[in-house]
């Protein structure tokens, strides 16, 4: 059974009972907490956050640059369209990631992956986009199995496996955005904008990969088409980035893992 109280000088009501305490602030609190994270960039550390809006300008210019050449056929029109949309996924999940809700952001980064994959995958195999394009073939349900014909297949499952575990309701990895007391014996779960609470499984460094990784791969479509100097520029970007899959993150390395039961 839980007690509701409230605690001295503070509306938001808490409930707090055995070694769970749960808190759900008054929606009112709930909007307020979030624009002032988004406007304040409360919880983007400020080298990762400028790291991301480079990689953004350098995808930007590419993009551009472009728009100004003339492409036939279907080719440089779906990776284009790939590439926005797994940049969309990205900004998304960087929004919900600056508003404190880093966990909701991982379904919009495993979108972003997706996209990107397709993105190679069909700009090496462009005698495949009839069918993807008509939605038959080996494209007529699902495109897992694009990730097993790329370069890298074992780190591109680690990486899909990595986000699709915090994707989906696994009890482990819900338990890594649960906050504890001194003495471990109380866990606080909460409703609203929630600072990580493992810095390691928090996808910032990961939303600069995925960049890097659509960009790249745009850029690879069409080299003749980046701007001069550009190339140096967004390679030394890139390397930056891909630093991310030396240091893979795991959700069994979480030192509450073991205690989620």
């Amino acid at each position: 059974m839980f007690d509701i109280w409230t605690r001295p000088g503070d509306e938001m009501p808490r409930k707090k009972g055995g070694v769970t305490s749960i808190a759900f602030d008054p929606i009112a609190n709930i909007v307020q907490h979030e624009l002032l994270s988004v406007q304040g960039n409360t919880f983007w550390p400020v080298p990762l956050f400028t790291k991301f809006l480079l990689g953004l300008g350098l995808a930007r210019e590419l993009a551009i640059a472009r728009s100004d050449k003339r492409y036939e056929g279907y080719h440089q029109v779906v990776i284009t369209t790939l590439f926005f949309k797994s940049v969309n996924d990205q900004l998304a999940g960087a929004l919900l990631m600056r508003a404190g809700y880093s966990l909701q952001a991982f379904p919009c980064l495993r979108a972003s992956f997706e996209a990107c994959e397709l993105m190679e995958y069909l700009h090496d195999h462009p005698d495949a986009l009839e069918d993807y394009i008509r939605g038959r073939g080996r494209f007529k349900r699902d495109t897992s199995w694009v990730r097993n014909e790329l370069p890298d297949t074992e780190t591109r499952r680690t990486l899909y496996d990595f986000l699709n575990y915090l994707t989906h309701s696994n009890f482990k990895g819900l338990n890594t955005y649960t906050s504890y007391d001194a003495d471990h014996r109380v866990s606080a779960i909460q409703v609203g904008p929630i600072e990580p609470r493992y810095p390691a499984l928090v996808p910032y460094p990961l939303t600069i990969l995925l960049l890097a990784y659509a960009t790249r791969t745009l850029w690879k479509a069409d080299e003749s088409a980046a701007p001069p100097d550009w190339v140096a520029r967004f390679q030394r970007f890139d390397e930056a980035a891909t630093t991310f899959l030396s240091d893979m993150p795991s959700v069994d390395d979480h030192p509450n893992a073991a205690r989620s039961g």
